[in-house]
């Protein structure tokens, strides 16, 4: 058995024709080094489960735990539907949070077993946005579109269990969802522990929590944005 980290973000570990993978922290695209330009590689991102998947291609078994506040929805939805076309048997272990695009990427497995202190937290996909009102308009509608195709992994998952009234109710509410809830709702198919600690305490607790990090990532990205306006800026005035 051989366990290979990958910096903080993902290990990889196989057995025989196991393959173990472990998602624990948001789900990241490649970036740039804003002062060196340098490329830094995600991860989380989907081009790289492509290459886990490419170097293990004999696997039977996929076995993928998950304990992530989300992050981008289009690097979530690669690594879906990544997921969803291998050959081989998936099943998801939500170990902590399976949060926003997490929690889609788990239902890309035949089978999604929680921790019994585990949570799941769904709800509609969000963008920040810049422009005219023409522009403004345009991007709501296409996050409409982005929004519905995300969320139909929970429909395709859950089947019956989970009426489009409720699906809808529960991603309007922005829903943190115990195990014994996705249970019912048939987003997990297995509750791994016995209850020790009633999750609506900790969703409480960690609700807002989730909400303050949400909020520094946008404050990160409207200052990236702003210095890069900036420097648009600058450097038009220097070839004026």
């Amino acid at each position: 058995m051989s366990l290979e980290p990958n910096g903080l973000n993902m290990a990889i570990r196989q057995q025989a024709e196991t393959l173990e993978i472990y998602l624990y922290d948001d789900i990241e695209p490649d970036r740039y080094d804003w002062w060196s330009g340098a490329k830094i590689e995600s991860e989380t991102s989907s081009k790289h489960v492509q290459k886990i998947l490419d170097e293990n291609k004999n696997i039977r078994q996929i076995d993928l735990h998950i304990n992530s506040n989300g992050g981008d929805v289009r690097e979530g939805v690669g690594i879906y539907s990544l997921l969803a076309r291998h050959p081989a048997k998936k099943t998801a272990y939500i170990d902590g949070f399976a949060a926003s695009i997490a929690s889609v990427i788990a239902m890309a497995c035949d089978t999604v077993v929680m921790s019994s202190v585990s949570l799941m937290f769904i709800h509609h996909a969000w963008m920040l946005a810049a422009g005219n009102a023409n522009e403004l308009r345009r991007a709501a509608d296409d996050l409409e579109k982005i929004d519905g195709q995300s969320t139909r992994a929970y429909k395709e998952h859950a089947g019956d269990k989970l009426p489009d009234e409720t699906l809808q109710s529960l991603l309007d509410a922005e829903t943190w969802l115990t195990p014994e809830e996705c249970l019912q709702y048939g987003l997990c198919e297995q509750i791994e522990t016995k209850q020790t600690e009633d999750p609506k305490t900790v969703a409480q607790r960690l609700h807002q929590n989730y909400k303050q990090q949400i909020m520094r990532q946008a404050a990160q990205t409207n200052k990236t944005i702003i210095q890069k306006m900036a420097a648009q800026a600058a450097k038009k005035r220097e070839e004026q």
